[in-house]
């Protein structure tokens, strides 16, 4: 019995160790690090739809809101990335709320190291906008890769965790909580305390330590919370990537004092999506056509194509 007891005692030591090695936030820092060096390179194409709980105000008037558009739930989406480069184009419907009035629209976006191009243009022809710019932004909305966090422009995580951020955000403290199951995984809980509110991440170590749930609450300018769970997909090597994530956005309700859905995203990834793949790299420039007129904000006016030589178009 004494013998028995022992073994016990040894097994809960030996147990303990191990865990406390387990919860080290550096050793959880590097795994996210090495994971995120794996993926080169994406490319292919994602579903999208979106969910109302709470219809967004809009403000108009009846005679304004009956002439008004809206764009359609469900949206098809072609992503490719290579390194910092991205190409994102979405097609979606636009419809009258008066009339029932319905036009397909197609919204093309690049980044290309130095620039982003954006064309938006309907299926009749009709320029919606066309813009270059310098600064870095990206339609974080579709952007599968979980492990940066969307902000303008976007926060990889691991610099997140070791509070190597940007000017738009202040980490001032990263603590690791402990682990908890989400699904079929434990995962480790981590709290980043930030300037714009705080952000909890549940990392999965044995699935490539990618975030399987992220939670978000800011207080400035609007207090809500937002709600990301991710399931993964298993590539060769040992590279996981994202099958399916899903948004939820929660408004503060001041009358009950409670957090309540407003809106559901949620993007599936297609089967075929390629990973370390050889990207086109005409893919990350808008080919504009022939005489459209570009809003250039890098000098605050139009141009028109192909004033540009990466404009051209045969």
């Amino acid at each position: 019995m004494k013998y028995l007891s022992f073994l016990i005692s040894t097994f809960l030591l030996l147990s303990l160790s191990s865990f406390s090695k387990a919860l080290d936030l550096e050793e959880i820092i590097n795994g996210v690090e090495f994971n995120d060096s794996l993926v080169k390179s994406g490319m292919g194409y994602i579903t999208c739809k979106d969910e109302f709980s709470i219809k967004p105000k809009t403000g108009l008037s009846p005679e304004e809101e009956a002439k008004s558009w809206r764009s359609s739930d469900n949206k098809e989406v072609f992503f490719a990335f290579e390194g910092e480069k991205a190409r994102c184009d979405v097609k979606y419907t636009l419809r009258q709320v008066g009339t029932g009035r319905e036009v397909q629209v197609k919204h093309e976006e690049s980044f290309d190291g130095e620039k982003v191009m954006m064309f938006e243009y309907d299926i009749y022809g009709r320029v919606i906008r066309a813009v270059i710019q310098s600064k870095k932004y990206f339609l974080t909305a579709y952007d599968p890769r979980i492990w940066s966090i969307p902000i303008d422009p976007p926060i990889p995580l691991a610099s997140l965790l070791k509070k190597r951020t940007r000017k738009k955000i202040k980490v001032i403290s990263v603590k690791l909580l402990g682990s908890e199951p989400v699904e079929d995984s434990n995962c480790y809980k981590i709290l980043v305390v930030t300037d714009k509110g705080d952000i909890k991440f549940w990392i999965d170590p044995n699935k490539g330590y990618r975030p399987r749930k992220i939670e978000q609450y800011e207080e400035k300018p609007i207090k809500r919370r937002t709600v990301t769970l991710v399931e993964l997909h298993q590539y060769l090597n040992n590279i996981w990537f994202p099958s399916r994530i899903v948004y939820r956005l929660y408004g503060f309700d001041k009358r009950s004092n409670k957090y309540r859905l407003s809106f559901t995203k949620t993007l599936v990834i297609h089967s075929d999506f390629k990973i370390n793949i050889d990207v086109p790299d005409e893919l990350f420039g808008i080919k504009f056509p022939k005489g459209v007129k570009v809003y250039d904000r890098r000098i605050g006016g139009f141009s028109k194509a192909p004033a540009v030589k990466s404009w051209e178009t045969e």
